[in-house]
This record gives C-alpha cells, sequence and structure tokens, in this order.
C-alpha cells in the first residue's frame, strides 16, 4: 500500500505552516489585478491586493486547466504516492470538473490512484477538511478510507461568514445584483453560509456590521460538535474584527482558533471586510 498525499487548490487558504505540518500540496493558481497576473513566481500580499479592490481595481481569477491539474499529479504518483484530493466545491468554480478530467486519464494510465473528494467546501473550510484528513491518514489507511472520511467530514464542515460589501459577490454571480443593491441601501449585513450543495446562501439578516460579528461567534457556540476542536477563522484585510471573533470565540468555548488570510482567488469574489468561521457541527449550519 502506498504512502498517501493529501492535496488541494490554492483555494484552501492554508498558511505555508499549516501545509507543512499537516503535509499538504497545493495546486497554485493566478490573480489578475488591472490585467497584471500574480502568481507563485509572482506573488502579491493579501494586503497590497485588498487595498487595490478598495481602490477599485479590476480583478479576476484564473480555473486549474486539466492540464496544469494533470502535471501536478503525476508529479506525486512519480514520486510513489497515491492521492486523495480535497476539491474546491464543484458549485463554485469548474475547476473540479477540470481536476476530474485530469484525474481520470492519470488513474487510466497509473491505476485507481487518485481518488477526488468534493469538499462542498471554500478558503478555510476546504482547508480544514484537508487538515482533518491528513491527521487520519496515518498510515494504516486504504486511500479508498481516506477519501470516504474526507467527504464524510466536508458534510460536517460549516462555514459562517459576512461581508464588507455584497456588490463583489454580485459582480461575480454569486448574489443577485438587486439584492446586492437593496442591502447596501439598507444596510443589510447577512450572515452567509455554504449550504449542503457547497453553494453560497443567506442564512439570517442582520443590521450592523458589530452585531453580525457576534452573530458568527453565537451560531459557533450554539452548534459546533466535539469531531475536532479546532475553529478556523479568515478574514480579507480585517484583523481587527477578526481578533475580535477571536476572542469571543475563546471567552466561550475556551478554544483559541486559528487565524488566517481568506487568499486573493476567493477574496477576489468575496471582496476585502470579508469575515468567515469555520468549524464541525453536526449538520452543515
Amino acid at each position: 500500500m502506498n504512502k498517501i498525499i493529501i492535496t488541494a487548490e490554492q483555494t484552501c487558504d492554508l498558511t505555508p505552516e499549516l501545509k507543512e505540518k499537516y503535509n499538504v500540496r497545493v495546486i497554485p493558481m493566478s490573480t489578475w489585478v488591472n490585467d497584471v497576473e500574480y502568481n507563485a513566481s509572482n506573488p502579491i500580499s493579501c494586503k497590497d491586493f485588498y487595498k487595490a479592490m478598495r481602490e477599485d481595481a479590476k480583478t479576476a481569477t484564473s480555473l486549474v486547466n486539466e492540464f496544469e491539474a494533470k502535471e501536478f499529479f503525476e508529479k506525486i504518483l512519480q514520486e510513489g504516492y497515491d492521492i486523495v484530493h480535497i476539491a474546491f466545491s464543484r458549485n463554485l468554480s469548474g475547476t473540479y470538473n477540470n481536476i476530474m478530467s485530469a484525474s481520470k486519464v492519470l488513474n487510466e494510465q497509473y491505476g485507481e490512484r487518485i481518488k477526488v473528494v468534493d469538499s462542498l467546501c471554500a478558503s478555510g473550510g476546504q482547508g480544514f477538511v484537508c487538515m482533518l484528513a491528513a491527521e487520519f491518514n496515518d498510515g494504516s489507511k486504504s486511500i479508498q478510507e481516506v477519501a470516504e472520511y474526507a467527504e464524510n467530514m466536508s458534510k460536517k464542515m460549516s462555514h459562517l461568514f459576512i461581508v464588507d460589501s455584497l456588490k463583489y459577490l454580485a459582480r461575480s454571480g454569486r448574489v443577485s445584483k438587486l439584492v446586492a443593491k437593496v442591502g447596501g441601501l439598507l444596510q443589510i449585513k447577512p450572515i452567509l453560509h455554504a449550504d449542503d450543495e457547497g453553494r453560497l446562501t443567506s442564512l439570517q439578516k442582520v443590521i450592523s456590521r458589530k452585531k453580525s460579528i457576534l452573530t458568527l461567534a453565537e451560531k459557533v457556540k450554539e452548534t459546533k460538535n466535539n469531531d475536532s476542536d479546532i475553529i478556523i477563522i479568515g478574514h480579507c484585510d480585517c484583523e481587527e474584527e477578526a481578533r475580535i471573533l477571536t476572542d469571543k470565540i475563546k471567552k466561550d468555548l475556551n478554544i483559541q482558533p486559528i487565524l488566517l488570510d481568506i487568499g486573493t482567488v476567493i477574496g477576489s469574489h468575496s471582496g476585502p471586510g470579508t469575515l468567515a468561521v469555520f468549524y464541525t457541527s453536526n449538520a452543515r449550519v
């Protein structure tokens, strides 16, 4: 039985330290700002990226294409590892289909050595499933067992988040332009989440940013289960508010959340000021 490597796309938003700790390998992706491409060889900091967004820069992202996925996977296979890939939600990106196509070609060539799991997740939720799968992958499990565990944990991965402005989600088609306009006029701060199909939907409407942050903490306190003692908080250049949420959750649950930046690929669609919390629950909240 070959050793197993957990992989994901850059959308998992794991820090370099977490990728190293859990031995997760990540497919790099590109982001554009005013038609300038930024990637692993030409990086842009999250702070500079979100500053550009606040100044109304034109931003865009690219899918992982089939060739890139095949090249990434094949290198790992040739090292002697099998692969469990924790994919970005298929209902948020076409990358999933390209990942599946690449894995099908390689499985025909190398044998069934790649399993792709639709995480139904984004950002820290996807990253969290990677971490849990890596912990479960203790060397005694088959590739099928690791994939099935990751799929099961994906169904229990709650994503709650708020955005500073709905215009970015509207621009990328995640919410309607009418909803974004009305929400902006009324100063509504909806609590959003990733549903059971990995789609972004509104969970609750709240007036005021302060109240919405407190609501995130309350939801975590009410619904978190004991599958994992990890809680992840991600933010798009709103660290002060992220630390307010961190302190509230620590006080309520005696758990120190992991704080990370939401990267440029996800942030291009949600916008600066996005604040999210990821945790395990009996059913997705």
